[in-house]
C-alpha cells in the first residue's frame, strides 16, 4: 500500500538532495565518459569476459552485481539526461530523478549488446528489496482502487527488469525462486482485474506471455532445485524443497489448460507434489474443462459433436474450497469456452418448436453474474432471443441453432465466482 504518512524529515533530506544534485547532464557524461575504461578493467581482471576470445561454457564466470539501489546510479543519470524517467521516479513538482525511488527498466537485449557492468545489476537481496517497494509500497492492497491501474504499466516493466536481472547472474536460488512467486500472483490477478478498472493499452496477450516466462523459469528453478537436493549428500537435512511448488505447479497446469505436456510435466512429480489438494484440484478442472465440440477448423481433427461436457461439474468444482483465488482468476480465461461448449452440448437436447430456454436458467447453470451478461454472449453468437413485453426472457437453443464461433468471446468480469473468492 502507499505509505502517505511520509516524516518531515525525509522531504526535507529529499528536497536538500534535489538543490545539492549536479545540473542535469553534466554526471552523466562524466560518467559515460570512463565506461569503456571501466569495462576494459573488468575484463583484464576476469570479471567480464572478453568479448574478443572464445570462452570455453564450463570455464565462465559468473555475473555477479554489485549495484545496492533500486536502479543504478547510470542508468539513472541516463534516462534523466535523455528525459525517460516515469512520474513514478521524481522529486515531487519537478523533471528530476529521486534515487530512493527510481526502478531500473527493463530493456530488450539486442544482438551485439555488451554484457552489464557489475555496478549495473542489482543482485538477489536487492532485487527483493525492490519487488517489496513495488508490492508494498506502489501496489494498493484493493485492485479496485484507482492506483491499482495507475501504477500497473511501471509494475509490469518492472518486474521484467527484476526477472532480466536474475538471468543475466544464472541466479536461480531461494530468492530467486520466491521473486518469482511473487511476480507470477502479480500478473495472475492483473489477468483477472485486465490491468486495473478503466486501464487503456493493457493487453490480455502480453500479460499472458509475461505470466507463461515467469512460469516457465520457475519450473526450471524448481526442477534445479531438487536435482541440486539429490545430489547433495552433505546438505542432506539441512535444505528444503520448495514450499510453495505445488501452488505454482497447480497454477501452471491451469495456465495451460489444453496442453498435454503440462500435464505429463505434472506426472513425473515427486508424490507429494502431484497428490497435493491443489494440483488434483488443477487436473480436475483441466478434464471437467475439456470439450470436443470446439469448432472446427482447418488442419485440425473432427469433434464429436455429442459429447459429453461437465460444465456443471466444472463450475461447482470451481466453488470448493480448494480452489483458490488465483487458481479461479486463471480459470476464468476458460470460461467463455466451457459456456459456448455447454450451449452447444444443451442444444442437442432441444428441438426447434421447443420454447426458449429461460434466461435466468441459463445464468444458473453457466454461473454468470447477470441475465445482461447471458443475452450479450448470446447476441455474440448469434443466438435468437424470445421477448414478452419487449423484455428477452429466453434463448432459443435448439438442433438447428448455428454458433458463431468465428469471433472470440471476452470471458465477463466474474463476481460471483471469482471475486468471491478473494
Amino acid at each position: 500500500m502507499f505509505n502517505d504518512n511520509k516524516a518531515e524529515d525525509e522531504d526535507a533530506l529529499r528536497k536538500k538532495r534535489f538543490e545539492d544534485a549536479p545540473k542535469v547532464g553534466n554526471r552523466f557524461l562524466q560518467m559515460k565518459g570512463g565506461r569503456e575504461a571501466l569495462r576494459n578493467a573488468y575484463i583484464k581482471s576476469g570479471i567480464l569476459p572478453d568479448p574478443d576470445k572464445p570462452t570455453d561454457l564450463a570455464l565462465a564466470v559468473k555475473l555477479v552485481g554489485t549495484c545496492e539501489d533500486m536502479c543504478p546510479e547510470f542508468e539513472r543519470e541516463e534516462r534523466e539526461f535523455q528525459k525517460e524517467l516515469d512520474p513514478l521516479e521524481l522529486y515531487p513538482g519537478t523533471d528530476r530523478v529521486d534515487p530512493r525511488i527510481a526502478v531500473k527498466i527493463y530493456r530488450r537485449p539486442a544482438a551485439g549488446r555488451e554484457l552489464p557492468l557489475p555496478e549495473d545489476v542489482r543482485p538477489p537481496p536487492v532485487l527483493k528489496r525492490t519487488l517489496d517497494y513495488l508490492f508494498h509500497d506502489l501496489l494498493p492492497a484493493d485492485p479496485n482502487d484507482p492506483r491499482f491501474t495507475q501504477v500497473q504499466g511501471f509494475l509490469w516493466n518492472r518486474t521484467r527488469a527484476v526477472r532480466q536481472d536474475f538471468i543475466v547472474q544464472s541466479e536461480g536460488g531461494p530468492i530467486a525462486i520466491e521473486c518469482h512467486e511473487r511476480i507470477a500472483r502479480y500478473h495472475i490477478l492483473c489477468l483477472h482485474w485486465r490491468g486495473g478498472p478503466g486501464a487503456e493499452g493493457w493487453s490480455e496477450q502480453q500479460e499472458l506471455e509475461q505470466l507463461r516466462k515467469t512460469m516457465r523459469s520457475l519450473i526450471e528453478f524448481y526442477d534445479d532445485h531438487r536435482r541440486k537436493l539429490s545430489s547433495s549428500v552433505a546438505g542432506k537435512g539441512t535444505q528444503q524443497a520448495s514450499p510453495n511448488e505445488a501452488e505454482f505447479r497447480a497454477y501452471n497446469l491451469l495456465l495451460h489448460l489444453r496442453d498435454p505436456e503440462t500435464l505429463r510435466e505434472a506426472e513425473i512429480l515427486p508424490g507429494n507434489i502431484f497428490r497435493s489438494p491443489l494440483v488434483q484440484t488443477a487436473i480436475n478442472l483441466r478434464q471437467l474443462a475439456q470439450r470436443s465440440n470446439n469448432l472446427e477448423k482447418r488442419g485440425q481433427p473432427r469433434n464429436t459433436e455429442a459429447t459429453l461436457n461437465f460444465f456443471s461439474k466444472f463450475f461447482a468444482e470451481l466453488r470448493k474450497p480448494s480452489a483458490n483465488y488465483l487458481m479461479a482468476c486463471l480459470a476464468e480465461n476458460s470460461f467463455s469456452s466451457v459456456r459456448i461448449g455447454a450451449l452447444k452440448a444443451m442444444s442437442k437436447a432441444y428441438m426447434a418448436q421447443h420454447r426458449a430456454m429461460p434466461i435466468e436458467s441459463i445464468q444458473h447453470v453457466l454461473k454468470m453474474d447477470s441475465a445482461e451478461q447471458v443475452i450479450a454472449m448470446a447476441t455474440h453468437l448469434g443466438l435468437e432471443l424470445e421477448f414478452e413485453a419487449d423484455e428477452p426472457v429466453g434463448v432459443k437453443i435448439h438442433r438447428s441453432a448455428v454458433l458463431n464461433e468465428d469471433k472470440p468471446l471476452v470471458t465477463p468480469f466474474s463476481t460471483s465466482l471469482v471475486e468471491a473468492k478473494r
